[in-house]
């Protein structure tokens, strides 16, 4: 995401408290466990990668972040889900201090954290580090830092410094610009911004911004290497579609690491094995597999077999996991582009029968925002509600930072579960649909069923999924056609030509980090995404000014619970207005074997294993 310069707001933010450091003999509710054992993870992978700067998979990310890599900051570990989404200093000794610009941050390295091989990890290595993202030998991973460092671009927008293995005269004058951009003293690591960006703590707890020692880097041949500076380090070579054993990092000291307990004695991870033979054989609980915890989900009807047991649903966790499904109205649209044929989409979708077809509630949650779970956590009400009701006015000019603050009186009831679960929407809904369907199309001077082209990307889940939604839209007035892509699916509908072709568009989107500022500006913010040559990931083409202005806004609020507010109010807008219908937040289901204790998942990293906490009986 390439944000949109603002002016900056004149005020501090002071460094955010640091939590006490773990202690291995804190069980942080798990009082069977002690340290030691050989814990087993089994994944399907394959990991492309365990350099930082290269990954990209979340699954992966979390792994790494837990058990070897470390960044600037992390989200902590902790009993709910209130005390997962805090942020606070790994490397640094806390969430960095900024200028009253927000655009130069300084970070504290913490004092007597080693590497494997003893050397102590300086300023210098988490400055080597982040440099590691500019070489064009590293791909694949965040690109935040070329994107928000404060070093000049060529007029092709690529970064002018090449990274630390580019040598000679041309690359002089990048150098120079990254020295200047990412400064140590001693300890102390300064980093300038291209521009403010008020959650850069948030940011920099990205693998992008871990730490790497130079005389360990080997460069495009890093692909699997480990040199570690968390509690785990690799034993031998890592062997694609097999797997690896982590072994104890013997100069990691619980002193210095505010995040991971580290309680296994070692953690092998099978890889090339299938979700289902997994849960199968950890549900099976043999001696050789019970200190086994799955890494990837367990398939739907595994899921519904680990409900039905008591016994397998004391081993096993259901949550969500950060990815959000959800439709675009196209405002090209003649249909959509109507305010009152919108809200009466959005109170036909039946969400129930969306997730139904998914697999039940197992495998997703009803949601009406794109904000996931662990985003809204981080609100101070986390419950406030804010149905999307498509006839709210535009938001006042005068006021951005208030968006949404104010809905439309004849706010539509949201879809209702019946008593005895099955999917429907409420009665009252499809009429109130129906009526606002026909008074729209009365408008616009279209025929009644009125067309509606839906564009998603088939699978045989994803079909039956559509064609469930299909029925409610269907019992409202809509004449539907679902047209179905298989291959090249978001390519095809960012295209300019797709836009007089679909009037909804099927999405999903997942945050990078714990912040709406990773969801809704590169979704919605129309100066980001809409050009001659599309919409971008701004599907709808949806454009406000006043929203985008809004975000611009929201970009530079230092108080990290007031800019989520913004953020949450902002998302009310872009529901009150039908910018978007949010369907599901799908969930994972992960089961451990009997020997596993503190099996839990973290909001903040992709609903992923927190492997910080883990231990065995």
């Amino acid at each position: 995401m390439a944000a949109v310069t603002t002016a900056a707001l004149a005020v501090g933010l002071a460094a955010c408290d640091v939590p006490a450091v773990g202690d291995p003999e804190d069980t942080a509710g798990t009082s069977d466990v002690v340290p030691g054992g050989s814990l087993t993870t089994m994944s399907l992978g394959p990991v492309q990668t365990w350099d930082p700067q290269r990954i990209s998979a979340r699954g992966d990310a979390s792994f790494a972040a837990r058990v070897f890599a470390r960044s600037l900051t992390a989200y902590q570990n902790g009993p709910d889900g209130q005390a997962q989404v805090t942020l606070t200093g790994d490397l640094a000794t806390d969430t960095g201090v900024p200028d009253q610009t927000l655009q130069t941050w300084v970070f504290t390295i913490r004092e007597g954290i080693r590497w494997q091989d003893g050397s102590e990890l300086t300023c210098e290595d988490v400055k080597y580090g982040i440099s590691r993202s500019f070489a064009e030998e590293i791909t694949g991973g965040p690109n935040y830092a070329l994107a928000y460092l404060d070093i000049p671009k060529t007029p092709e927008g690529a970064s002018t410094y090449l990274g630390p293995y580019a040598e000679g005269e041309d690359a002089e004058a990048g150098i120079a610009a990254f020295d200047n951009a990412v400064a140590c003293d001693g300890q102390e690591l300064t980093i300038r911004l291209s521009e403010p960006v008020a959650d850069f703590p948030g940011m920099v707890s990205t693998p992008g911004f871990a730490a790497y020692k130079e005389s360990a880097d080997r460069g495009e041949a890093s692909t699997y290497s480990v040199f570690s500076a968390g509690p785990y380090t690799l034993s031998g070579a890592w062997m694609p579609e097999r797997g690896g054993t982590f072994v104890r990092n013997p100069h990691w000291s619980a002193r210095t690491d505010p995040i991971r307990l580290a309680r296994p004695d070692q953690i092998v991870y099978r890889e090339g094995l299938e979700p289902q033979d997994v849960a199968q054989v950890i549900i099976a609980d043999a001696p050789d597999d019970r200190n086994a915890v799955a890494l990837d989900t367990a398939p739907p009807a595994i899921q519904q077999q680990i409900a039905a047991a008591e016994p397998l649903r004391e081993r096993s966790v259901n949550s969500p996991n950060g990815i959000v499904d959800y439709l675009v109205p196209n405002f090209k649209s003649p249909t959509m582009a109507n305010a009152q044929i919108r809200a009466a989409f959005v109170l036909a979708t039946d969400r129930n029968a969306y997730i139904t077809a998914l697999g039940g509630p197992t495998t997703a949650e009803s949601t009406t925002s794109i904000l996931a779970h662990g985003i809204r956590l981080a609100l101070p009400n986390p419950d406030q509600p804010a149905e999307p009701t498509g006839t709210a006015p535009p938001q006042d000019p005068e006021t951005p930072e208030d968006a949404a603050s104010d809905e439309s009186d004849d706010t539509p009831a949201p879809t209702q579960t019946s008593d005895d679960g099955t999917s429907t929407a409420d009665v009252s809904d499809r009429e109130r649909a129906a009526e606002l369907l026909a008074a729209g199309a009365a408008e616009e001077g279209i025929e009644t069923p009125v067309p509606l082209r839906v564009a998603y990307r088939s699978s045989p889940t994803m079909d039956t999924a559509l064609r469930a939604l299909e029925s409610g839209w269907s019992a409202a007035g809509f004449a539907v056609e679902l047209q179905p892509i298989e291959e090249d699916y978001f390519t095809t509908i960012s295209a300019a030509e797709r836009a007089d072709q679909t009037d909804v568009f099927w999405s999903n989107w997942a945050a990078d980090w714990n912040s709406a500022s990773t969801v809704l500006p590169p979704l919605f913010d129309s100066r980001l995404n809409i050009s001659e040559a599309g919409s971008g990931r701004n599907y709808g083409y949806f454009v406000d000014a006043n929203v985008d202005a809004a975000m611009s806004a929201a970009l530079a609020i230092a108080d990290p619970e007031d800019r989520e507010q913004a953020w949450f109010d902002i998302d009310t807008t872009l529901r009150s207005r039908g910018a978007y219908v949010a369907l599901a937040e799908r969930k994972s289901t992960y089961v451990a074997g009997s020997s596993v204790e503190g099996l839990t998942t973290h909001p903040a990293l992709g609903g992923t294993v927190d492997l910080a906490v883990i231990g065995l009986q």
